[in-house]
């Protein structure tokens, strides 16, 4: 499961626990790199970082979108601040470099993000008819798509993208558990079981990335990168939906059947 490269060594002893404690993301602070085709498992640590976090926020506050904005602000202004002093403070090279730690770890935190889709909840749960119905609104709804596909491939670049990424995808989400004239394309069968399994594909992608690409590199050439590539896609794209469908139908879903009982 390891691709090529310059080899960074790993302390084990302090990255294990760091992921089997919801802690991944501060494997940051220890090594440059994730733990090989677990590295995509951060995001559950930030994900279970906001759900510890957000209720004492919004116990204080009694105010569900109050709370919520208050971490978006919270998370913009620590970003302002971290861009002012690459900027303007005249740092050491060792100053530089534990503020680029900092930096990487601060924009992997994602809680701006799950704020926004906090708010989304809240305006659903809610029933803010008025909100709900500028929402569905068809020409809201595919502006939102196009946006959306329009901005993706810029992602990796600001943090203001990842909050407009947040508000889109709140948008989509509320269209498709509203069922006020869904999307078409995204309210069918399929994809609703893609959407069933899709914890699974999220979980596997990376190992079955990891193993396909070591599996056809001995047949990587520059005379069929075409087709080679073809094949690799392809190949990523059939082992994951199906090891998430074994996945799926023998083992979430009899937890989850356990679990309502």
């Amino acid at each position: 499961f390891a691709l090529p490269g310059p080899h960074v060594p790993t302390d084990y002893c302090i990255a294990i626990p760091l992921y089997l404690f919801q802690m991944p993301n501060f494997h940051i602070f220890f090594s440059a790199a994730m733990l090989a085709a677990l590295g995509h498992l951060w995001t559950i640590g930030v994900e279970e970082q906001f759900y510890a976090i957000s209720p004492l926020i919004i116990k204080r506050t009694k105010n569900f979108v109050k709370a919520f904005l208050i971490i978006i602000g919270i998370k913009i202004f620590i970003t302002v601040v971290f861009a002012f002093s690459f900027k303007f403070l005249p740092l050491q090279v060792e100053q530089l470099n534990k503020l680029k730690i900092l930096s990487r770890f601060l924009y992997n935190l994602r809680f701006e993000a799950f704020a926004v889709g906090g708010i989304a909840a809240y305006i659903l749960l809610e029933k803010k008819e008025r909100i709900l119905d500028l929402i569905n609104r068809p020409l809201i709804m595919y502006s939102n798509l196009v946006i959306l596909l329009l901005t993706m491939p810029f992602g990796n670049r600001s943090d203001i993208l990842h909050v407009l990424y947040a508000v889109c995808f709140s948008i989509t989400i509320i269209n498709l558990a509203t069922k006020t004239k869904p999307v078409f394309f995204l309210d069918n069968k399929y994809i609703r079981y893609l959407g069933q399994i899709s914890y699974g594909i999220y979980m596997y992608q990376a190992p079955v990335i990891y193993l396909v690409s070591n599996s056809l590199r001995p047949y990587y050439s520059t005379d069929h990168l075409l087709v080679w590539n073809i094949t690799y896609s392809v190949a990523c794209f059939a082992f994951s939906i199906g090891i998430s469908i074994i996945s799926y139908e023998l083992v979430e879903r009899r937890i989850i059947a356990l679990a309502r009982k």
